[in-house]
């Protein structure tokens, strides 16, 4: 008779002491903040502690299938979920990455940005032969006089003109040399023409601003300088007062890109 009621006390306390300890089903590996509820108790919440003095318990978590238990018939400490699955409506796959611009390792000059022109475009002519989403921007800075702020635009190309701006992105962090960005939002472009650069932000308390003497009196200018260098991209420039193509330099500014499939 003693040694079944030690049985019973041996038994009793295993059931009592074990403390639940719940895995992924496929990782094996322990999954944190699952939360546990007393089914006949309007759901009181409990933990993987006090759980074994409930008759029925769910066990919840987040992405997972819930599960619902006998405490009576928990013979093991480890309880395993069974992760939900996601039907996925659309696939996209992203392949066949291009770099379109100016890739030249060496800048011949930098181009001076005149205040007079305020908001104006260093630009490449970009053609997309095919739908595209675009990852990353590069581009070159041959000198800093006044580290004002400049953005990333593409505009659309309309009767070999500026069009319609259709992105843009601030960049206020950048040095001498080649600098690179990632796109803060989703751009996909579809085939078709485009112009894509560095835009001058204006200052309107002109904080920016820097002076040259010249023959003609002081002229000012603002920015940093964009970096140019000999290619065959057509580059253009595009201001308040001057719109123009360079002939014999390029600006050092480049994408990358991946073909976009449905």
């Amino acid at each position: 008779m003693k040694k079944i009621i030690l049985l019973f006390v041996v038994i009793s306390n295993f059931l009592f002491s074990q403390n639940l300890i719940i895995r992924d089903f496929y990782t094996k590996k322990e999954i944190s903040n699952v939360q546990i509820f007393d089914v006949e108790e309007n759901n009181k919440s409990l933990n993987t502690k006090n759980y074994k003095f409930s008759k029925k318990i769910l066990i919840q978590k987040e992405f997972y299938n819930d599960l619902i238990l006998e405490v009576d018939q928990i013979s093991n400490s480890e309880i395993f979920l069974v992760p939900k699955i996601t039907e996925i409506e659309e696939v996209v796959i992203l392949k066949n990455n291009f770099l379109f611009g100016n890739l030249s390792k060496n800048a011949v000059t930098g181009k001076l940005n005149e205040a007079k022109e305020m908001e104006s475009v260093c630009a490449n002519l970009l053609v997309l032969n095919f739908k595209s989403k675009i990852s990353n921007f590069n581009f070159f800075i041959f000198d800093i006089n006044k580290k004002s702020e400049i953005q990333f635009v593409v505009y659309e190309l309309s009767d070999g003109k500026l069009g319609t701006k259709i992105y843009n992105q601030v960049i206020s962090k950048y040095s001498k040399g080649w600098n690179e960005i990632i796109l803060e939002q989703e751009l996909i472009l579809p085939k078709g023409k485009y112009y894509f650069g560095i835009q001058y932000i204006v200052d309107k308390n002109e904080n920016d601003v820097f002076t040259f003497k010249t023959s003609n009196g002081i002229r000012y200018f603002r920015g940093p300088l964009i970096g140019l260098s000999k290619n065959k991209v057509e580059t253009v420039f595009f201001g308040k007062e001057r719109n123009y193509n360079f002939n014999k330099y390029n600006f050092m500014q480049y994408l990358k890109i991946y073909k976009y499939e449905e």
